[in-house]
Parts: structure tokens; sequence; C-alpha cells
């Protein structure tokens, strides 16, 4: 009998980092200054503020957050890669939650579920030899990034995991993950894990999941 699947998500989860914006500002400031600079002023704390006022007036944060991630039009996919090589031994690495990182080393059927970015995601599931990975993949035309969205993993974890060869098995799979999104996700299978702030510890108690396990980062 096969062991159970061991999904989990990466931001937040595995490393303390939301690993699309990190690994944006690391490659702009590497290769791009301008988008560099413009980047960094659409991440101020000024202009999060702004994002939060105007999300009250009706701006889509999801909108945005398609438009940061479009930043990377035009951007060749072997330099991405190559550079998403040295962010993860100079950055990531130094970020890893220990807790998480523990689980994922024990077990030998492992799928990664993120809505972070695929050259970000796709580097991470071959480091810790994952069977799958499931990430916000973008579309590709002549070696270089459109910018587009092919397909957002962002709230969609369960539905893509059901619609997948895996779906069988999500029922005895061990999920960890630190989102709210991630709730119907985490009521589907064996073992649900969430990694929680002390300060979102009373969201989980009350989502009354049945033998939920916290990891407190």
């Amino acid at each position: 009998m096969k062991d159970p699947l061991l999904i989990t998500d990466i931001c937040g989860t595995l490393y303390k980092s939301n690993t699309t914006y990190d690994f944006y500002r690391y490659y702009f400031s590497k290769h791009h200054k301008v988008k560099y600079i413009y980047f960094m002023l659409l991440m101020s704390l000024p202009a999060k503020v702004l994002y939060v006022l105007l999300s009250k007036s009706g701006l889509s944060l999801q909108k945005l957050r398609y438009y940061l991630i479009g930043l990377i039009e035009n951007e060749s996919v072997e330099k991405v890669e190559v550079t998403a090589k040295i962010f993860f031994e100079q950055y990531l690495k130094k970020r890893v939650i220990p807790e998480t990182e523990v689980l994922i080393m024990q077990s030998n059927r492992l799928i990664f579920s993120s809505a972070s970015v695929a050259p970000v995601v796709s580097l991470i599931a071959e480091k810790y030899n994952a069977m799958a990975y499931f990430a916000t993949t973008l579309e590709v035309k002549n070696g270089k990034y459109t910018g587009k969205i092919l397909q957002d993993n962002q709230g969609k974890k369960a539905k893509h995991l059901l619609a997948s060869d895996w779906s069988s098995q999500i029922k005895n799979a061990t999920f960890i993950t630190d989102n709210k999104e991630d709730v119907d996700l985490l009521r589907r299978v064996e073992r649900p894990i969430v990694v929680s702030a002390s300060k979102e510890l009373s969201f989980w108690k009350k989502t009354e999941i049945p033998a939920l396990e916290i990891i407190l980062k």
C-alpha cells in the first residue's frame, strides 16, 4: 500500500517569504534597475495603505496581483530560471520554516501546491524531489514571458487537485498551509496542518476542522 500524499503550500508555510514578490524584487535588482525601482515603489508601505483604501472603494486586489505578476513581461525564461536557482540558494534557504521542512523531508510522496509563480515553484519542487507541483503558470512566447497568467492557483488548490490524477488520494493525504483560503482543502484531507501566527489562532479555531494540527511560526 502506498504511503499517503503530503501536499504543501510554500509561501508562509515552508518559507517566511512571499516567494513571487521576493523573487521579483531579487530578479529586477540584478537585471532590470528601472523595473526594480518601479516594483519597490508599488510594494512600499504607502502604496499598500493606498491599495487597502482603494479596495474599500471597489478596486480588485486580484487585478493588482495580476498586474504585479505581469511585470515579468519580456524577461527571458532562461535568465529567470538561472536567477531562480541563485535566489533559492542565497535567499530562500535562509528563510525556511524548520517544522514544515522536517515533515517534508519525512515524506516520499510530496506534492507542492502554491499560488506562487511556476519558475519558483518548479525549482523548489525539484530541490525537494517532489512528485508533482501545482503553481500559477505564466505564458511564454519566443523564449520570453508575456506577462499573462495561463492558470492561477490562488484560492483554487482543491479545484486543481480534484481535477488531477491525484484526486482519489486526497482523502488520505496530509495538507500543510498557512492560507485562510485553503480551508476547503484542509477539510478534505485526513491530516490537516496549519502554519499560523499567534494572532491568527482564533480564526483557525473557529473553523472547527477536525483533528487540525497547528505549527506556530
